[in-house]
């Protein structure tokens, strides 16, 4: 996958959502209206893998994680094709509660 921002649309048992990251040099980081995430990634001849801790970063009553936590450590895999990507993953945190995403590339850096 090319460095770049990423737009991601999620979901679990709990709800859905979506956001935007950025992949660079190795490193994750993005978020959505109420969580942001920092964390590394790797992604070799369409392997994808990452580790990404979540933290809550707007408190609203009408809002919530799709973890069900706010402050979350986060396992990913998955697959790339180009700039499209999909991944499935736990967070400690939420054992029972499987996470899944679907991304692709939208800009430049």
């Amino acid at each position: 996958m090319r460095e770049g921002l990423y737009k991601v649309q999620f979901q679990t048992q709990i709800g859905e959502g979506a956001g935007v990251f950025v992949l660079h040099q190795g490193r994750i980081v993005g978020g959505d209206s109420i969580m942001y995430f920092t964390g590394t990634y790797s992604d070799k001849d369409g392997a994808f893998s990452a580790d990404v801790h979540g933290i809550r970063h707007t408190a609203s009553p009408n809002n919530f994680s799709v973890f069900g936590a706010d402050d979350i450590h986060v396992h990913l895999t998955g697959t790339t094709v180009g700039d499209r990507g999909q991944v499935i993953g736990k967070a400690d945190e939420a054992p029972k509660v499987i996470f899944q995403a679907i991304f692709s590339r939208v800009a430049d850096l």
